[in-house]
């Protein structure tokens, strides 16, 4: 009995110092994440575990525990889900809706920030800018972003409803950019406002006539 005792912990010891190390030499780095994710995954499981417990022993209920017959999900990083989750949109479409509901905060944090600049200038320039009437722009521009904000959120609701995403967040490929939706206003400024009657005539004016003589 003794000697099989022997070497069952030979065996382990072997188990542990050399087996295991070939395994992840063979498997690479892949493995190590793997192991990652599942201790991320039973940190988690630990946590929400000790949360539950009771504060006192006086308080521990004597009734039998029940053992929950729901299905342990499965281990794998949040990035890896939200990829697998959104995988049928078109290639960065995720990105922009987000950019489009993202975009008060995104365009105000801009404004805040070079209004931060504004006011580190040195009194001779605070003045000049005072006489060019610059502040008036910083007013302006929030009202343009209170204004813009009507139409971002407008086109986000409509991607999300023809793309059926449903309400969850689509932030996953990234933080929301703010160029995506100056481009889309941009055009739509050109091409169908009256400010932007001059450039729309200057760009579309010798492509309309081909384009009727070809329909």
């Amino acid at each position: 009995m003794t000697r099989t005792s022997t070497y069952l912990t030979r065996f382990f010891t072997l188990f542990i110092c050399l087996i295991i190390p070939l395994y992840f030499a063979f498997r690479g780095p892949t493995s190590f994440s793997n192991i990652a994710s599942l201790l991320s995954t039973l940190s988690q499981h630990n946590i929400t575990f000790t949360s539950s417990l009771p504060t006192s022993p006086s308080s521990i209920s004597k009734a039998p525990a029940k053992i929950s017959n729901e299905p342990t999900p499965p281990i794998g990083t949040f990035k890896a889900k939200q990829q697998t989750q959104y995988s049928s949109l078109p290639d960065g479409l995720a990105h922009c809706i987000n950019s489009f509901e993202q975009y008060p905060s995104v365009a105000s944090q801009i404004i805040q920030r070079k209004h931060t600049r504004f006011s580190k200038q040195t009194p001779s320039q605070k003045a000049l800018s005072h006489q060019l009437n610059y502040p008036s722009h910083f007013s302006k521009a929030r009202q343009g972003i209170e204004k813009n904000t009507q139409l971002s959120r407008l086109i986000a609701q409509i991607g999300r409803e023809t793309y059926h995403t449903g309400p969850h967040s689509l932030d996953y490929d990234g933080d929301a950019e703010y160029g995506v939706v100056d481009e889309a206003f941009g055009h739509l400024s050109r091409d169908w406002s009256t400010q932007g009657a001059e450039e729309r005539n200057a760009v579309f004016k010798t492509v309309t006539p081909t384009r009727a003589t070809t329909t």
